[in-house]
């Protein structure tokens, strides 16, 4: 026989009819962990998108001073700059960045540790154009190496350059889905927790 399934924290509000300040607090602690958690795994996502940043800088600024001195740009000789190669390094590095900005444009754990309801729209606009970025980006660096492939050097061993930016996008756009579907199921149960009244 299907058991219907049961919220565990609908199921804890209504064990033995809570008061309703019982319920509120209950409620606003679920919010407090839903927050604490959810910039935890913005911290670390940000600090993953800025070590990627900080390496696509590194790759711009080993080109301009040891020019195809790298296995990844050296698979692109004859079929693109010096100055280009480093500039789509920038631009892949800026990606990263611009994800970074997205995971810590606001901070849920503010406002008492309460689960922000209504998710900023500015935030949404910012996270539209990542994406739209890191596929400019990606479809870039796939061009460049369809141009430069050949029998001998495929370039496998490269598609990382325009993988990464799209995979990370995935990845963040995830984090935000998840956080909005926590917040939405939050704003449900304090919705819900004055229908219980006290025996």
């Amino acid at each position: 026989m299907h058991r219907k399934h049961v919220n565990p924290a609908e199921a804890l509000l209504k064990e033995d009819y809570l008061p309703e300040e019982e319920q509120a607090e209950v409620v606003r602690s679920l919010e407090q962990q839903q927050a604490r958690q959810s910039w935890g795994w913005k911290l670390v996502w940000a600090a993953v998108a800025i070590t990627l940043a900080s390496g696509f800088f590194w790759l711009a600024v080993s080109q301009i001073s040891e020019p195809w001195g790298l296995r990844p740009h050296s698979h692109f000789r004859g079929v693109l700059s010096t100055r280009a190669v480093a500039m789509a390094d920038v631009a892949t590095a800026l990606c990263f960045c611009l994800w970074a900005v997205v995971l810590l444009w606001s901070r849920r754990a503010g406002n008492g540790g309460k689960a922000q309801a209504t998710p900023d729209y500015r935030e949404g606009f910012i996270a539209l154009g990542s994406l739209v970025y890191s596929a400019l980006v990606a479809v870039f660096w796939s061009w460049q190496l369809y141009a430069a492939q050949t029998k001998e050097e495929p370039g496998w061993d490269c598609l990382w350059l325009p993988g990464l930016p799209l995979l990370f996008a995935v990845l963040v756009l995830y984090v935000h889905h998840t956080e909005t579907e926590n917040v939405r199921q939050l704003k449900a149960l304090r919705q819900s927790m004055y229908t219980f009244k006290t025996a």
